[in-house]
């Protein structure tokens, strides 16, 4: 035997003793089982998702963060011009009116101390670049005065923040906001504290834990399936429970949840302090109005909808609301959950189905959810809600589906790019209603100005019981001069939309903002009303608004005949 073949044999020798030694380690030594494996994926997934909560908040608040801690001036330009449409919306000389919104621009200049809880505002309107009107704001945390110099030149008219509903009532006013909406308002109204998360998140994993059994959690073993156009192969895990171990575990979580006041806030509150700003702002009245008067006809469905998004921040009804359902609800065929691994040991697809039974008498739904991807930025969801009759259970009322496909690269220094497929869909009483919506999304910075670069443009489809079709386009420009302690920004949003339902056809408009903010600036101060020529609105008695309506038409006569042109062409005179 040669020497080259004895070293063969002895290489071959060792390598059958080190895979004996392997197979003989895999035979005795503990392993983890297949449940285990399971919670170390939950677990890593959630923690990616709390670290991306997490960095989102915190960079949502950094942004405004000056906003709620330096004196700033604000100052906005915004230009507007129509193309087309104008006529379907009702207006006389359409062409007039859009020869006049061509030529005027709106200037809002704002000065805010959130110390003191004050703001004034100048807005001028011009027209062909010479000024056509003027207002006057000014506020404090319990007041609002307004001055239009133009009419009333030296009077001020006032409204309590208190009486504002009040207000409203007197004149008749149906849309009532309260406040705008701004970027600081959102982000001071939002909670989150990733310690205080995760530790909730710990507590209601620990009551999943004690139902994941080598009975409930078995490995299904190699599976290969395309995601996002993407051959994979992954390891899939079934996860089920029986009815009356899946209705416990809701009961469980339910109660869990209804408990923990910290998961609450970050849930339940921070949802009610977004509404509670959109309702604030007129938001979802205007849309009763609308419905009321016949402008836009909501469905039963619309309605619903609405009414369940507005709710106001109440932390104990949402507690008492989460503790009628865990009394209430069963889940009926009990759970099932289809999760696969990838070789990382990563959740790339989850499909769960969940049929809310309401013993009751109440509403009982369904729920079947498809949801991954991981690969180069892909991600998708698919879910469809099944509504039940409320006398029948059996029976489906409504079917709803959203399918949301994204695909979002991302770079160094946060630059990204991608595209958004959304698809909605409600199917209720043999009608369908669906809308498409595709979004490209590119966010960059000049390598020459370092000026950032946002440009999005989506389009929708909707199709079915109604029908039309909107596209919008936004390209954003910001930078930034930290020396001079300022932000500035340029805007462009161009709309095309054909809504016949709305009373909508063939509009295309264009809306340019400049906007500059400046911080650190130096102090002001209201005007001293208590020596200015004051009325309050809500206070007034009707002798006084009698008399203050001669005064403005008496002014507003000399006003108008001084723009009579621009008057009957907006008013189709």
């Amino acid at each position: 035997m040669s020497k080259g073949t004895r070293r063969m044999i002895l290489a071959a020798v060792i390598i059958v003793f080190i895979a004996a030694l392997i197979y003989c380690a895999w035979l005795v030594l503990p392993r983890k089982s297949t449940a285990e494996l399971y919670l170390e994926a939950e677990k890593k997934n959630f923690e990616a998702f709390a670290e991306d909560i997490e960095m989102k908040y915190t960079s949502l608040v950094n942004k405004y963060r000056p906003y709620m801690e330096q004196r700033y001036s604000s100052r906005t330009e915004l230009s507007l011009k129509v193309s087309g449409g104008l006529g379907s919306l009702g207006l006389g000389d359409a062409g007039a009116v859009m020869d006049i919104l061509g030529k005027s621009k709106l200037i809002v200049k704002t000065r805010t101390d959130p110390a003191k809880g004050i703001s004034d505002t100048e807005a001028d309107l011009l027209l062909e670049r010479a000024p056509f009107l003027k207002a006057r704001l000014y506020s404090d945390s319990g007041t609002i005065w307004l001055s239009i110099p133009d009419f009333l030149p030296d009077r001020y008219f006032s409204v309590r923040r208190d009486d504002l509903e009040g207000l409203y009532d007197r004149f008749s006013i149906p849309v009532r906001p309260m406040k705008l909406i701004s970027g600081r308002q959102i982000a001071a109204s939002l909670a989150f504290d990733g310690k205080a998360f995760r530790g909730s998140a710990d507590r209601l994993a620990d009551i999943w834990a004690g139902y994941l059994t080598d009975d409930t959690v078995t490995d299904n073993g190699t599976v290969a399936e395309n995601i996002g156009g993407y051959s994979t192969e992954g390891r899939e895990i079934l996860v089920t429970l029986d009815e009356e171990k899946a209705t416990l575990l809701l009961k469980e979580l339910l109660s869990a949840i209804a408990d923990d006041d910290a998961l609450l806030a970050y849930t339940c509150g921070n949802f009610a302090g977004i509404t509670e700003l959109l309702d604030d702002a007129g938001l979802f009245r205007l849309f009763s109005w609308l419905d009321e008067t016949g402008t836009v006809l909501l469905s039963d469905h619309e309605r619903e909808i609405l009414e369940k998004l507005n709710v106001r921040r109440d932390i104990e009804g949402s507690r008492k609301k989460l503790g009628k359902a865990a009394e209430t609800y069963r889940l009926r065929d009990g759970f099932k959950m289809r999760v696969m691994l990838d070789k990382n040991g990563d959740i790339v697809r989850r499909e769960v189905s969940l049929d809310f039974l309401n013993t009751a008498g109440g509403s009982s739904f369904k729920a079947d959810i498809d949801a991954g991807g991981a690969f180069d930025g892909h991600r998708f969801v698919r879910l469809t809600l099944t509504e039940y009759d409320t006398d029948d259970a059996g029976s489906e009322k409504r079917v709803t589906g959203l399918s949301i496909d994204s695909l979002v690269n991302e770079a160094k220094d946060s630059q990204k790019e991608g595209d958004i497929d959304i698809s909605y869909t409600v199917a209720e009483a043999g009608e369908e209603t669906r809308i498409d919506i595709g979004i490209d999304i590119s966010d960059k910075i000049d390598s020459m100005t370092m000026k950032r670069i946002v440009n999005i443009s989506a389009g929708a489809d909707i199709s079915g019981a109604v029908e039309g079709s909107i596209s919008v386009a936004v390209e954003n420009t910001s930078w930034e001069n930290k020396k001079q302690n300022k932000t500035n920004s340029t805007t462009g949003i161009r709309v095309d939309a054909d809504l016949p339902f709305l009373g909508i056809s063939g509009l295309s408009a264009t809306m340019d903002i400049a906007d500059e903010d400046v911080f650190g600036i130096e102090g002001f101060s209201l005007p001293d009303f208590g020596k200015e020529a004051v009325m309050d609105l809500y206070a007034a008695s009707d002798e006084d608004m009698d008399r203050l309506e001669m005064e403005i038409m008496a002014s507003f006569g000399t006003f108008y005949l001084n723009n009579k042109h621009i008057f009957d062409a907006l008013l189709g005179w």
